[in-house]
């Protein structure tokens, strides 16, 4: 009888030890996916101040924006260029 119990103590043990696992991990992926969020909500307004700088940047500059849309094309090119280096090692 005694050794019943014993074997019973243990599974209870090893099932709260699995419980307090999985507990670990959906705590992580919560920690996670709100991280994910509080970064994408960050890199969405910071894109939104980029943009509008540039639009207050484009309006003020007087510059025509033919050679504005020549720099953008030149910019997008290199950024281009550096990534296939970086990520292609071309």
């Amino acid at each position: 009888m005694r050794k019943s119990t014993e074997n019973a103590g243990e599974v209870i043990i090893e099932d709260l030890q699995e419980e307090a696992k999985l507990t670990a991990i959906e705590k992580q992926k919560v920690f996670l996916a709100e991280l994910s969020e509080a970064y994408l909500k960050r890199l969405d307004d910071e894109m939104g101040k980029l943009f509008n700088q540039f639009t207050i940047f484009i309006s003020e500059s007087r510059l025509p924006l033919v050679e504005i849309l020549a720099v953008l094309v030149l910019l997008t090119d290199n950024i281009k260029d550096n990534l296939k280096k970086h990520y292609l090692g071309e």
